[in-house]
């Protein structure tokens, strides 16, 4: 009896189809991975590309950066404040007059100066003559309390006061006397320069100038001045 084999006989007839098939598996799996792999690769490529593109619009746009990382402003420096002012030391306000003739000019004179420093504070006529008034005294207050009582019913000019003032307590005879005074004058044991500051008063005062004055300051000299 002649016996057939089958396959189930003969496993060498069945190697190649198991190698094929184990093979074909092989490159199924190797050609799944590398499809996950390629998948990965583009979704990092994506999320690249959005990255890529957002800075791209923030360069753009500088107002797209995030608050956080913008840059604190630059500190300025702090406005500097005025100088203080500078205050000047203000001249004193005259002593008190009483009228005397002898000061009349130069109680006036010291009101004249307050007026030029201070003139926002005197600019007006009523400011000067109050602040004259007020520091008179004696007859020069009598004479002003009876002057401007006169004078209370319409507003009076400061140089009208003035005038009157000078009219009552400048001597009208001081011209005369201040030659009289300048030609008596010498110096005795005083020292030079105080000799020619009593002349150069009495000198302005008599309104003398010129070569006359030199004779009369050379002769009031102290003898040994003159030798």
């Amino acid at each position: 009896n002649i016996r057939v084999k089958t396959s189930k006989d003969s496993p060498a007839s069945s190697d190649p189809i198991n190698q094929a098939l184990s093979s074909h598996a092989t490159t199924m799996d190797r050609h799944e991975k590398m499809l996950h792999t390629l998948s990965e690769n583009q979704q990092t490529v994506s999320q690249q590309l959005t990255q890529l593109q957002a800075m791209l619009q923030t360069l753009a746009d500088p107002s797209r950066l995030p608050s956080a990382s913008a840059a604190p402003p630059t500190p300025q420096p702090s406005p500097t404040g005025p100088s203080p002012a500078v205050h000047e030391a203000r001249i004193p306000n005259p002593d008190p007059y009483s009228g005397t003739a002898d000061h009349c000019r130069g109680f006036l004179l010291q009101c004249t100066l307050v007026f030029t420093q201070q003139s926002a504070t005197y600019s007006s006529d009523g400011a000067k003559t109050a602040f004259v008034v007020g520091l008179l005294r004696g007859r020069a207050l009598e004479w002003a309390e009876s002057f401007l009582y006169a004078h209370r019913t319409n507003p009076l000019p400061f140089q009208v006061f003035l005038d009157h003032f000078k009219q009552v307590f400048e001597t009208p005879e001081k011209h005369p006397d201040s030659s009289r005074k300048l030609f008596a004058l010498r110096q005795d044991k005083r020292s030079v320069a105080d000799y020619s500051v009593d002349f150069r008063i009495l000198a302005t005062e008599a309104g003398w100038d010129g070569k006359a004055l030199q004779e009369v300051f050379y002769n009031g000299l102290a003898e040994q001045i003159k030798d």
